[in-house]
This record gives C-alpha cells, structure tokens and sequence, in this order.
C-alpha cells in the first residue's frame, strides 16, 4: 500500500515495499518494452532529463538494442533496477505528521474551510502551508497571476467531494 506524495510521487510505508512496487512495475507493466520506449512512459521528457536517463539505463545495463526488459538476463534487470533508484534517488524516508482532509465547506463563492482528521476545521491559507510542507495531501498550485489555490490528486476522493461542491447551486 502507498500514497502519493505532494509532487506526485509513490511514498510506500517502508524501502523494501517501494522495492518490490518497482520490480513488479518494471516485470509486469514494461516487460515488453526496451529501455528507450519504457523510460518515455516512466519518466516523461516533461518532467525529466529521458535522454540522459535512458543513456544511463543503457550504460549500466549494458543492452543498446530494442530488447524488451522480460528478455534481459537476470544480471540485467538488476542493473536496471539498480540504475532506476540511483536516479531515482530512493531513500528511506520519515513521515512526520500527515493530516488527512475529511471536508471541505464553502465559506463564500470563492473561499473553502477545510477539515482535518474529523472535527479540526482550518482555512485556506492553512490547509495550503500544510500542503506546501507536504503535511496534506493536496497540492498547491500558483496562477499566472500569482494567487495559490489548492488541488487534489486526480481520482482522489477529495477530487470528488470538490467536484461535489462545484455543482451544488
């Protein structure tokens, strides 16, 4: 079991989780794609350096062909493994404190409250530094203009309870 982080990010309860949720992505979700067409898909050019990363991959591993990751020797897949965490920078980590949104009121057309962990309600501007801290798990989001407003991860049930409230006249 794992939860996103503020950027998105897989945070899984202990290193040997994460481990394992790398494996089963790399054994089952790519098996069948090479290094180049894997790393597109993991680590999009928008968000990362893939051509250094794949040059990486492949130097480590040693494969510069189209072969698909189920077809790398055993040698092989744990180079690229290996390859992945150290650019991926994986480390054991510590959770401090995690507050859980369970609501969210409007106080105007444009103004929210926002519960945390059943019955402490908050404002806005506190529910977003908690989530610059990465104590909530929502994120923040800056207009052009510079104002931040708050935003959940897709699919997530405060998504849904957002898009509730947008609804109700």
């Amino acid at each position: 079991m794992f939860h996103r982080g503020p950027y998105g990010f897989a945070i899984f309860p202990d290193v040997e989780s994460g481990h394992n949720a790398l494996l089963d992505l790399l054994s089952n979700v790519y098996a069948n794609y090479s290094i180049d067409r894997m790393i597109v898909k993991f680590a999009p050019p928008k968000e990362n350096p893939t051509k250094k990363y794949a040059k990486l991959l492949h130097e480590k591993t040693g494969i510069y062909d189209d072969r698909p990751i189920k077809k790398f020797t055993a040698e092989q897949f744990e180079k690229l493994w290996k390859a992945i965490q150290q650019m991926e920078g994986y480390k054991a980590g510590k959770i401090v404190e995690v507050f859980r949104v369970t609501g969210v009121q409007p106080i105007d057309k444009h103004t929210y409250k926002f519960c945390l962990n059943e019955g402490d309600w908050i404002s806005e501007s506190q529910c977003i530094s908690l989530a610059g801290q990465g104590k909530v798990e929502l994120e923040v989001c800056v207009s052009d203009l510079g104002n931040k407003f708050l935003r959940s991860p897709a699919n997530s049930i405060f998504q849904t309870r957002l898009e509730d409230l947008k609804q109700t006249p």
